[in-house]
């Protein structure tokens, strides 16, 4: 347990995450983003109250998962009408590649549990363009 404990928190670190930590008889509920550990956003001697807080604040993130990483209008299209022909919420986050003048790169996600719907009618997912 405390292997996997010190992956995890090894994972924390280097990405980020909220974390529950105990220290000095003390409860507490952070956040860590490259290895950079903010304040306390809720402490407590209450191990159930902090264990509550925790899976409140973690059950509220939302996730974002890429589907598609893609310059083509249509295969964006595509992965959205395909999407959303199954009720799966998508949104479109595009962003300019600098690499050339007025070059866009279209981003599609989808949210938290929608993955494992968008992975098993999808065959290749994340999808990106090969130049």
């Amino acid at each position: 347990m405390k292997q996997a404990f010190s992956l995890i928190l090894l994972f924390c670190l280097l990405i980020r995450c909220h974390c529950l930590g105990f220290d000095n008889q003390i409860w507490t509920v952070y956040y860590i983003e490259r290895g950079q550990k903010s304040n306390p956003i809720f402490s407590t001697n209450d191990k159930d109250a902090a264990i509550k807080f925790y899976s409140d604040v973690v059950s509220t993130i939302e996730y974002w998962h890429l589907i598609a990483f893609t310059r083509a209008t249509q295969i964006l299209s595509d992965y959205k009408q395909t999407l959303e022909k199954m009720n799966v919420k998508t949104i479109q986050n595009d962003i300019p590649d600098f690499s050339k003048s007025g070059d866009r790169v279209y981003r599609l996600f989808v949210v938290n549990r929608d993955i494992f719907i968008a992975k098993e009618q999808l065959d290749n997912i994340p999808y990106f363009d090969n130049d």
